[in-house]
């Protein structure tokens, strides 16, 4: 060994406060290694059975975590490395390469237990530094975490900011528009029922259009404005009346019927309750839920397909299903369909409508579902074949609705 090697080793923390015949049989154990620039010097999951101390060049040590390359650190001379293998018979927990050129003096693990064996004071020197830092390496760790942690806190309250305002722009931008939208939808109206429109076949149809669109326009700002309104509400803040089950469903059915029949679609409604059960229960928020999914359900059925809405009741809840025999969700997308704005297909080929086939709105039929139904403590679930079709199916809790 070079006096300029020894002098170095003397400087590694790992072995200074040995005594000189300590220090000396110690070195005598020490095997050189080279490696060439780029070359590993080991791999995380490697077994492991010894400690390394660079002479000259210098390491990466990185991890592998979801295949991307998190660097940890570089060491050069005088640092050591490996040094749990010495201790225990575990793979190594990360990866070291050489940048430059390397050259090391390695301590394997049976030599460091047959000369801890022969000096205890050896073994109680070399455990005392690895301890420190370890000790370091975890305050070291705590600091970092603490960081990161600031770090993803401001973060996430600067989303939430962005949020906030996203979500209050789009409802004070709704609120300003559903008034005007809602004069021009009552004219348009008005328009269709006069003598000079039902006169007139040309002027009849862009009464008609007009009627149209305005209502769409009208429904999805009503959506947004809704689930604005839904997140200030919980379960017991509800304006809740007595209503009439087989009265409110057959209600929708009628309202929903002609606009199957625009797709010659069959639309049923089965009610498999009892004449008069009437339920505790906000009537605009339930409605605004069953409205959502029939509107989905004659969206993504094709012509002249059929859809079902059947009510029923069990010893704990009342039970809704909207069924049909439509496309019917990806198994992938199952996961997203509750989620606001989302869409299966892509942006570039969004269809808007209310009715139309694969028409899809602005992606808030089913939030606003999901929410209403929950504000009355109730789940909603779908199940669904590709090609076959969906069923939503609504289980609303009779202690929460109050059933009389």
């Amino acid at each position: 060994m070079v006096d300029q090697s020894v002098e170095l080793l003397r400087r590694v923390p790992l072995f200074q406060g040995l005594d000189e015949d300590a220090f000396d049989r110690l070195c005598a154990l020490l095997q050189v290694r080279e490696f060439p620039r780029g070359a590993h010097v080991f791999r995380e999951h490697d077994d492991g059975d010894s400690l390394f101390v660079i002479l000259k060049g210098s390491v990466e040590v990185y991890k592998e975590l979801a295949g991307e390359h998190f660097h940890i650190c570089d060491l050069g001379p005088g640092d050591f490395f490996g040094e749990l293998a010495i201790l225990e018979n575990k793979p190594r927990n990360a990866s070291v390469r050489a940048r430059t050129k390397l050259q090391c003096r390695v301590l394997e693990q049976a030599d460091f237990y047959r000369l801890s064996r022969e000096d205890t004071r050896i073994a109680l020197k070399i455990l005392g530094v690895l301890s420190r830092r370890l000790r370091d390496s975890d305050q070291k760790f705590c600091v970092e975490l603490g960081n990161k942690n600031n770090e993803l806190r401001l973060a996430l309250e600067e989303v939430e900011r962005l949020g906030a305002i996203k979500s209050n722009f789009i409802t004070l931008v709704s609120h300003e528009l559903f008034t005007p939208i809602t004069i021009i939808l009552n004219a348009a109206q008005m328009l269709q029922e006069h003598e000079v429109v039902s006169g007139n076949s040309l002027i009849q149809e862009f009464s008609r259009m007009i009627f149209s669109q305005t209502q769409r326009l009208h429904q999805q700002i009503r959506q947004i404005i809704e689930i604005g309104a839904a997140k200030s509400f919980d379960l017991h803040q509800l304006p809740r009346e007595r209503l009439d089950i087989c009265t409110f469903f057959l209600g929708l059915h009628e309202q929903f019927k002609p606009l199957a029949e625009t797709r010659r679609q069959v639309l049923r409604c089965s009610l498999d309750i009892e004449a008069d059960s009437t339920f505790l229960v906000d009537p605009v928020h339930l409605r605004s839920a069953i409205e959502a999914l029939i509107f989905n359900a004659i969206r993504f059925t094709p012509d002249g397909g059929t859809i079902a809405v059947e009510v029923s009741t069990t010893a704990e809840s009342l039970v809704c299903r909207v069924r049909d025999n439509g496309i019917g969700i990806r198994p992938e997308d199952r996961p997203h369909i509750f989620e606001p704005f989302w869409e299966s297909q892509s942006i570039e080929h969004h269809s808007s409508g209310m009715v139309e086939f694969m028409s899809s709105g602005m992606g808030l039929g089913l939030t606003l579902a999901k929410r209403m139904v929950e504000l009355h403590g109730g789940t909603i679930a779908v199940e669904s074949k590709v090609g076959k079709g969906s069923v939503f199916t609504i289980l609303l809790p009779k202690n929460g609705l109050g059933m009389a």
